[in-house]
Formats: structure tokens, C-alpha cells, sequence
């Protein structure tokens, strides 16, 4: 698969404050999931290697499950791939 049209959450919304914003997110994050089971995050202040470092962190987790024992179902849910159009400063 070359191209796969993912929902984009902004969450420089939430920059407003207002609970309208964080409502619309959180709908639009939960429609996401259910609709696609994936969602493109923009505007969340992490870098690249912040994010990164993040996943490594989580990934790890869920390389130990047979140690830490996470419902299995759970785990599908969670791999991720880190993907950034920022630049690194």
C-alpha cells in the first residue's frame, strides 16, 4: 500500500483552551479509532526524537508482555509508527 487516507487530529485546538475544542477532539479522535483504527496527530509539540524515544519506551513495554501480561487484545491496538513533516532543530 502506497497511500492510505488517514483522519489528521490538530491538537493546536487545544491552544484555545475552551471546552468546545477539547470536545471536538476528543470526537474527532474516538470517530477516528472506530472509523479506522488509526489517526495522523499534527501540531503536538514533540519532535522527532522526542517522539521516537516515546515509541522505543512503549514498544519495549509490549515486547515484555509475557512479563507484565497486558490483555493481548489490547496490545494489537497499540503498535505504532512515528512518522514527523517537522523539521528537527
Amino acid at each position: 500500500m502506497d497511500y492510505a487516507d488517514l483522519p489528521i487530529i490538530d491538537l493546536g485546538l487545544l491552544a484555545s483552551g475552551t471546552p468546545d475544542a477539547f470536545n471536538s477532539l476528543a470526537k474527532q479522535a474516538r470517530d477516528a479509532m472506530t472509523d479506522h483504527g488509526f489517526f495522523y496527530v499534527v501540531n503536538h509539540g514533540y519532535t522527532t526524537a522526542q517522539a521516537r524515544n516515546r515509541l522505543q519506551i512503549v514498544n519495549k513495554i509490549l515486547e515484555n508482555n509475557d512479563k507484565i501480561g497486558l490483555d493481548r487484545t489490547y496490545i494489537r491496538h497499540c503498535r505504532c509508527t512515528f512518522f514527523s513533516s517537522q523539521r528537527e532543530r
